[in-house]
C-alpha cells in the first residue's frame, strides 16, 4: 500500500464554482438534467468571487498519517447517473481516489455525502456530448464517508473536453454536504495536468497528485469543509 501523500484541502464556504448547473435535487432523485456544457468550468467563470476560496486555504494532511482504508460501504464505482442508460465505450486509465473529509478544525467527518461526476476517457460527459441534446453522465456517483471520514472512488482519469481547442484542466465535479458544515462545490484536478494553471490552489480547487499504481493511477484527496457559521475554527 502506498503511504499517504499530503495534498491540498481548500476551504470553500458553500461557493458554487459555476461548473455544470444541473439541479442537485433532481440529480439526487435520479432525474434527467440538462447536464454540463463543454465550456463550463470554475477556471473560466466570469464571476471573480466564484474563483476564490471564501476563507483561505487549509491543510489537514498531518491529522492522519496512516494510509486511507475506507470501510466497504464508503466506496463507490462510477457509472451512469441521472437515468442515462448507456455506459461509456471509451477506454480510460483506471483511477482510484482515496480521501478524507475534515471539519474546519481538522476532525474527520463521518457521514459526509459526496456527489461527483466527470467526463470519460474520450472527454465526453454523456450521450450527445457537444450538442444541445447531451445527457449527463456516463460516469458519476455518490458516497458517504465512514466513521473515520474516509471514502474511496473507483473510476477512470477524466479526459480534457473533446472538441475543445483550449480545454480547461481535466476534472471531477464534486459536491460535499454534512449537517454540521457548510456545503462545498468544487472540482478535483490533477497536479500533472499540462494545462493546470500555476495558481490552481487559489481557485477553490482540490489539487491531487496522482501516482502510478500498476496499470492505473492512485491519488489522495483531503477535503476540508468550512464551519457552517462561516467563521474560522
Amino acid at each position: 500500500m502506498l503511504t499517504r501523500r499530503a495534498l491540498l484541502g481548500v476551504v470553500v464556504a458553500g461557493v458554487l464554482l459555476g461548473a455544470c448547473d444541473a439541479d442537485r435535487s433532481d440529480e439526487a432523485a435520479g432525474a434527467d438534467t440538462s447536464g454540463p456544457t463543454a465550456t463550463d468550468s470554475p477556471l473560466t467563470t466570469d464571476d471573480p468571487a466564484a474563483n476564490q476560496p471564501t476563507s483561505g486555504s487549509q491543510q489537514c494532511s498531518g491529522a492522519d498519517a496512516s494510509p486511507v482504508s475506507p470501510a466497504p460501504e464508503a466506496t463507490v464505482t462510477f457509472g451512469p447517473i441521472n437515468g442515462v442508460g448507456e455506459t461509456t465505450t471509451a477506454d480510460g486509465e483506471p483511477l482510484i481516489i482515496l480521501g478524507t473529509v475534515y471539519s474546519q478544525d481538522c476532525e474527520p467527518l463521518a457521514d459526509a455525502t459526496l456527489t461527483m461526476y466527470q467526463t470519460d476517457g474520450n472527454g465526453e460527459y454523456g450521450p450527445g456530448h457537444g450538442t444541445d441534446d447531451m445527457r449527463c453522465c456516463y460516469l458519476g456517483g455518490s458516497v458517504v464517508t465512514d466513521a473515520n471520514g474516509h471514502f474511496q472512488v473507483t473510476t477512470v482519469r477524466p479526459a480534457h473536453y473533446r472538441g475543445e481547442a483550449n480545454p480547461p484542466p481535466a476534472h471531477i465535479h464534486l459536491e460535499v454536504r454534512h449537517p454540521n458544515a457548510a456545503p462545498l462545490a468544487s472540482e478535483i484536478v490533477f497536479a500533472d495536468d499540462d494545462v493546470l494553471p500555476a495558481n490552481a490552489d487559489s481557485l477553490g480547487l482540490i489539487v491531487t497528485d496522482p501516482v502510478r499504481d500498476g496499470n492505473g493511477w492512485l491519488a489522495f484527496a483531503d477535503i476540508v469543509l468550512a464551519d457552517s457559521s462561516g467563521g474560522q475554527g
